[in-house]
């Protein structure tokens, strides 16, 4: 039997982070760092839910909140520099030799736990009425400009981007275009039920701006330490 879905969410979990050592596992609130990216899967009520790690141990956390982990990711794609697209084709393609087709996809990092489940389906449904698109990214403003960023090359400085008019980098920032990071906090592309995709970007990416208070990417003790103040102090507003 055939079973055609509209979405995956994947949440790549592995092991091994050298900068802040098993950061997934971290507590925040006597719960795993994990546990935040659980909640907020469990309530977009969206499509099928799975985990990508290489540790078992991370899967029992999963699994214990009913979230599968239907395979160990193999390590040799785990590693520090491995790319997305390396176990987003690992899981679709696991899926496809058992005929479970789907639609998009739905990347979600543990190390971006500010989420509003309001923005998953909105995006969504973005996605979904946008024919061409081929993904679509969570975005914030940024007060930072590469219009005044520098490369070093040969003990001098040359401007990061071609300036489109003359020393753009000694013009009030106001003057300056607007700038979005790509924040982390989701990222949809599209499948068409393949069993691999070339690239979880494509040539026709949309985007949905998100307010900065939503950025934070946790990758250094300093970034643990204001999710954990976030969480208390949410707690005590609520």
């Amino acid at each position: 039997m055939t079973f055609e879905n509209k979405l995956i969410l994947l949440i790549p979990a592995r092991s091994g982070s050298k900068r802040l050592k098993n950061k997934n596992l971290r507590k925040v609130n006597n719960k795993p760092l994990l546990y935040y990216k659980i909640k907020a899967c469990l309530n977009t009520g969206l499509g099928k839910v799975i985990v990508s790690t290489n540790s078992k141990k991370i899967s029992k956390i999963f699994n214990q909140y009913k979230i599968k982990t239907p395979f160990i990711r193999p390590n040799i794609i785990s590693k520090k520099y491995s790319l997305d697209i390396s176990y987003v084709n690992h899981a679709i393609n696991f899926f496809h030799k058992k005929n479970i087709y789907f639609k998009f996809g739905l990347i979600l990092k543990p190390t971006s736990p500010l989420r509003d489940v309001s923005e998953f389906k909105k995006s969504f449904k973005m996605i979904k009425k946008n024919k061409n698109a081929s993904s679509l990214k969570s975005i914030v403003l940024t007060s930072q400009t590469p219009y005044k960023m520098w490369l070093i090359k040969n003990n001098k400085i040359k401007p990061l981007l071609l300036m489109e008019k003359k020393e753009m980098y000694n013009m009030p920032r106001q003057l300056l275009p607007k700038v979005y990071f790509q924040d982390g906090g989701f990222d949809y592309f599209r499948i068409n039920y393949k069993p691999n995709v070339k690239s979880v970007s494509g040539d026709h990416i949309i985007f949905f701006k998100r307010e900065n208070k939503h950025l934070l990417d946790i990758d250094s003790k300093i970034d643990l330490k204001k999710f954990r103040n976030k969480i208390e102090n949410n707690q005590k507003t609520t």
